[in-house]
């Protein structure tokens, strides 16, 4: 079963590779526990804004480390893909405009970091799909791409 999932994973990266020139990649870690159609706002906002032309958002829970001496909720965070059309001048300024995009502290993003492999990023952004608390979503303002 896991080698069925293993090349159903593979297939989608393929697909999510060539969907879009992903260009720029970041992690986003709330102090709270997301749920799905929040971090579907939170992202469509982001591209309504204007500050990506496409993003690409999975959701995947946390290592679960706690025991019966840790009382920690789970948690999870947003790995994105990003289409940004024109290049990231300064990237202190930018992710302050991002994290207001998204409505989360500055703090709860990562470095936004250019893509240096796309079909590696792919990959490790969707390892976790079909597994319990992943969601994914795709998200454009290029409606050639929105209607696909």
């Amino acid at each position: 079963m896991n080698m069925v999932l293993d090349k159903v994973n593979k297939r989608y990266a393929d697909v999510l590779t060539n969907l879009c020139k992903w260009n720029y990649t970041t992690v986003v870690r709330t102090h709270y526990k997301l749920r799905e159609h929040v971090a579907d706002k939170k992202i469509n906002n982001l591209v309504n804004s204007g500050l990506v032309d496409s993003a690409f958002l999975t959701l995947e829970n946390d290592t679960d480390y706690s025991d019966r001496y840790t009382i920690a909720k789970p948690m999870n965070h947003m790995h994105l893909l990003l289409y940004i059309p024109n290049k990231i001048k300064n990237y202190n300024t930018y992710k302050g405009y991002f994290a207001n995009a998204i409505n989360v502290n500055i703090g709860a993003v990562l470095n936004i970091e250019p893509v240096r492999g796309r079909y590696q990023i792919t990959r490790y952004v969707t390892k976790h799909l079909g597994m319990k608390g992943s969601h994914h979503n795709f998200y454009s303002n290029n409606s050639i791409l929105s209607n696909t």
